[in-house]
């Protein structure tokens, strides 16, 4: 009992368990390692978080000014250049490129060569369009308001033909017959008066001149004459330009290809081919279409209200005749006969004979007063047997105006078989 009472408190026994608790000491040296590290790791994130900023301050400085609101100065820096460009560095060698490097640097994108195609177009059409103009008819009437002349129409050209006395210019007629005097503007601003040679109601097309004297020296040093090339070997996919005003604007290139050469265009006494191409054009547009070469191949109809919007020009060498007539204000010959060559292939498929289809005859012509019909397949001109409407125009053409000629044609009968006619027609112009 008295054992008992001598224990202390925290001693006190129990029947369960028998133990005591006694406190740990401080381990004082454990206690100063983890002292030591806290302090050193802040010492090694201080030293981080200084050479970040250190590497950071300046883009920060130029960036946001290196006071609050400064705004610091702005520098645009240059790309590099293209590899294959590039010089190596003062006193270094250029490294070699290896095969694979070299290749690549070669090689063009889609887009690099789309540009190098137009490039070289620019350069074919440089000197065809120094022989682009203007012509403008003028009235005799002044403008009250500012005293200028009225202009009765204005037209795009080109300058096809230069002898010792005058320039000369294909254009469209488009009132030009009605002005009082007609005025040129050529490729470097410069005007001079012309004359109208003659004008051709059917194509729309005119000739007009300029006398070589009324030019002065640096005019004709600036401005060229384009040639007349050869449309009669052109192909389908051939690529072209097109310069002028082909979609409305002026002194405009436009690059693409001959879609056709199966379109026709037909008019009295004459048939020509209509090449199609796959540029788009304007109801107002004109101009010139040339060869890679530079060379005029075609003389861009204008639009038709029915028709598409693509690019359609006469060829430049059925033409030549009808330029050359208009060129020397000759009379252009007239029977009044609408026809269609008539193909081999056609001829034998239709079991038709094989000449020139007349597809229609004017009111009034000279080959309906003869009694020329629709229908009609005319055979031979004064016994000169016709292939086809270029075989026809051209004899015509040469005939005098007055001159009594036979046409003689094959009219189908009541018993669907085709007999022979000669047919006596007086030749007109206009």
């Amino acid at each position: 009992m008295g054992d008992g009472m001598d224990k202390r408190p925290d001693e006190q026994d129990y029947h369960f368990i028998k133990e005591t608790i006694k406190r740990k000491p401080v381990d004082k040296r454990a206690l100063a390692g983890r002292i030591a590290a806290i302090i050193g790791g802040g010492v090694l994130f201080g030293i981080c978080a200084a050479a970040a900023i250190a590497s950071t301050a300046p883009a920060l400085l130029q960036r946001f000014g290196t006071e609050a609101g400064q705004q610091g100065d702005v520098k645009l820096t240059t790309p590099p250049p293209e590899m294959n460009q590039a010089a190596a560095p003062t006193g270094q060698a250029e490294p070699a490129a290896t095969p694979a490097l070299q290749d690549t640097a070669a090689s063009l994108t889609p887009l690099d060569d789309y540009e190098e195609i137009y490039s070289e177009v620019l350069k074919v059409s440089e000197e065809p369009r120094k022989a682009l103009v203007t012509v403008s008819g003028i009235t005799g009437d002044a403008n009250l308001l500012d005293n200028s002349f009225l202009r009765c129409g204005s037209s795009e050209g080109i300058i096809f033909l230069e002898n010792n006395s005058n320039l000369y210019i294909l254009t469209y007629e488009d009132g030009l017959r009605e002005a009082n005097r007609l005025q040129v503007t050529f490729s470097d601003g410069t005007t001079a008066d012309a004359q109208l040679c003659k004008a051709d109601d059917d194509t729309g097309i005119a000739v007009v001149r300029v006398p070589v004297s009324s030019l002065d020296s640096n005019t004709r040093d600036s401005i060229s004459v384009a040639m007349l090339g050869n449309s009669y070997s052109l192909l389908q996919a051939k690529p072209v330009i097109a310069i002028g005003s082909p979609a409305g604007d002026r002194d405009a290139v436009v690059y693409g290809m001959v879609t056709s050469v199966s379109g026709r265009l037909t008019v009295s006494d004459a048939e020509y081919n209509l090449m199609a191409t796959d540029m788009q054009g304007s109801p107002d547009g004109s101009g010139i279409l040339l060869d890679t070469a530079g060379k005029v191949i075609g003389f861009i109809v204008k639009q038709e209200a029915e028709t598409t919007n693509i690019i359609r020009a006469l060829s430049i060498s059925q033409l030549r005749p009808l330029i050359e007539m208009l060129s020397n204000s000759e009379p252009v010959k007239y029977l009044g006969i609408h026809g269609i060559s008539i193909t081999d292939t056609q001829a034998v498929t239709r079991g038709i004979p094989k000449g020139i289809f007349v597809d229609s005859v004017d009111s009034d012509s000279p080959a309906m007063v003869a009694g020329i019909q629709n229908g009609d397949i005319i055979r031979a001109l004064n016994g000169n047997t016709l292939k086809n409407m270029q075989s026809y125009t051209t004899r015509l053409q040469k005939l005098e105006t007055g001159e009594r000629v036979t046409i003689t044609i094959a009219r189908k009968s009541a018993d669907d078989l085709y007999v022979e006619m000669d047919f006596q027609v007086t030749i007109e112009e206009r």
